[in-house]
């Protein structure tokens, strides 16, 4: 007997039984009836076979939720079998379908002390863009700094940041330069001697003439240094001619009237001299006798 797709039919013997020929006889055919099986392949959205299962003609298949492995780009959500499942008739293959949604990601922009500047949320693929306040640093005594660009810890991007494949921090790249600072040598009234500029962490030194100041009749003076110490450069600074002070000394001499020098001693200024020779004497005449006065 021809099966469909249903059935299939073997022949199992003759109704009636048969038996000896005793007059005209009939005899029908009779079958066994067996429902048809079917094999229904499941695979995933790649054409790979994930699973084989035989069922009966009209059972309805069905098969676990498969998984797709997330990429960077999409997190992908099961949403069904294509074709739709249907009570089995035939062999049937199954393909799995997914939703792919696209990631996003957090962008975070950092100062070089680590403070969050900006941050955002961006999806795979956009290119991210820093949308704060003016990035800038402080300056020290010995750098001034101008941002450079930002950092990923393997490039410094000075442009347009590469697209978003993943949570990134990007850190500010400055570019430092050396402070430089004004030195300036004065005399002890504050007349200037001599001025330069020097970077940060440079010794300076005077090249100009031996500072000079004028002496009076009381004090000599020597040009002793500078009023501090000279050292490396941390920022403008002047340096003062310091003076070591002498008192001046002057000869006081004694002499007779007649011109004969009694007596000649050096005195600082200010000393009061004191004579300390034999007491001078005039020799008298017929007219006078002299007393020392």
């Amino acid at each position: 007997k021809q099966g469909d797709a249903q059935y299939s039919y073997t022949f199992k013997g003759w109704d009636p039984e048969i038996t000896a020929v005793t007059g005209n006889a009939s005899y029908t055919a009779v079958y066994d009836r067996t429902v048809n099986t079917y094999t229904v392949t499941w695979k995933d959205d790649a054409g790979n076979v994930i699973g084989t299962e035989t069922y009966e003609y009209g059972q309805t298949p069905a098969h676990d939720a498969p998984v797709k492995e997330n990429t960077a780009q999409y997190t992908y959500t099961f949403a069904g079998w294509s074709p739709e499942i249907e009570a089995v008739k035939e062999d049937a293959v199954y393909t799995a379908v997914f939703n792919a949604t696209v990631n996003t990601y957090t962008v975070t922009f950092r100062d070089d002390s680590e403070n969050v500047l900006f941050s955002k949320v961006y999806s795979y693929g956009d290119v991210p863009a820093y949308e704060g306040d003016e990035v800038t640093k402080e300056a020290t005594a010995q750098y001034s700094y101008i941002f450079a660009g930002w950092s990923d810890g393997e490039t410094v991007y000075t442009g347009t940041l590469p697209a978003v494949t993943g949570n990134t921090a990007y850190t500010a790249v400055f570019d430092s330069t050396v402070n430089s600072y004004t030195i300036s040598f004065v005399n002890w009234n504050d007349e200037l001697l001599e001025t330069g500029t020097y970077q940060y962490g440079a010794t300076p030194a005077y090249s100009g003439e031996t500072p000079v100041k004028e002496g009076d009749a009381q004090y000599s003076y020597t040009f002793d240094g500078w009023d501090s110490e000279i050292s490396e450069v941390t920022g403008d600074k002047t340096y003062k001619a310091v003076f070591t002070q002498t008192v001046n000394e002057y000869t006081v001499t004694f002499k007779a009237e007649n011109g004969t020098v009694l007596a000649e001693e050096k005195y600082e200024y200010g000393t009061v001299p004191a004579y300390t020779g034999t007491i001078p004497v005039k020799e008298g005449t017929e007219e006078h006798i002299y007393s020392f006065a």
